[in-house]
């Protein structure tokens, strides 16, 4: 097998088959990550030159169900400042109302499972976008207050079109860059 391809598919199959030493000893996924990164790359994520600093935080601190739902460069990607959370927070509530949890499992079932959020980015940036009127919020039950459903307004609607407008023709650029990168950087070990 390609190195390149030796990192992710030992991942895959000892996290997925885990011998019972390995599962007893590595039990919590975090730390069999780290493990598992510092034998490949000779030093533990926050140590390495390329992945330690909060760019790259989800190396060494995401929290995860499986193995598959582990990519810190998408997080990277959909969370930061800039990034397309709240463009498809929008356009989730465009579609329909929704709570705050209906929005992480929408998110979930979209991208195959390949990325979740999580309530520390989803609800501070309902927040945020509600506090900006792009979104209102009201009350399921307004005496308990338990659950809070989220619908977009004109403003929100309006801000999510020019969003489109500006994100999208350079999101598709950004697709072919990375294209392009991957074929150069990894065409010869390619099958």
């Amino acid at each position: 097998m390609r190195r390149h391809r030796r990192f992710w598919h030992y991942w895959h199959e000892v996290y997925k088959h885990p011998t019972e030493d390995i599962s007893f000893r590595y039990s919590d996924p975090r730390f069999f990550w780290r493990k598992h990164f510092a034998e490949f790359l000779g030093k533990p994520p926050e140590q390495h030159w390329l992945f330690s600093g909060r760019r790259f935080k989800p190396w060494t601190s995401s929290e995860f169900d499986s193995p598959d739902m582990f990519n810190p460069f998408l997080a990277d990607l959909m969370s930061k400042g800039g990034g397309l959370l709240g463009v498809l927070v929008l356009h989730l509530l465009s579609e329909q109302p929704r709570f705050g949890n209906d929005i992480m499992r929408e998110i979930r079932r979209r991208t195959n499972s390949g990325w979740e959020s999580n309530p520390g980015a989803i609800y501070p940036l309902l927040t945020l976008m509600e506090n900006s009127g792009l979104i209102e919020g009201s009350w399921e039950n307004q005496e308990k207050r338990t659950r809070r459903i989220y619908s977009l307004t004109s403003q929100g609607n309006e801000d999510l079109n020019r969003l489109r407008e500006v994100m999208g023709p350079k999101l598709k650029e950004t697709i072919n860059i990375l294209q392009n990168l991957h074929d150069n950087i990894f065409f010869e070990d390619e099958d």
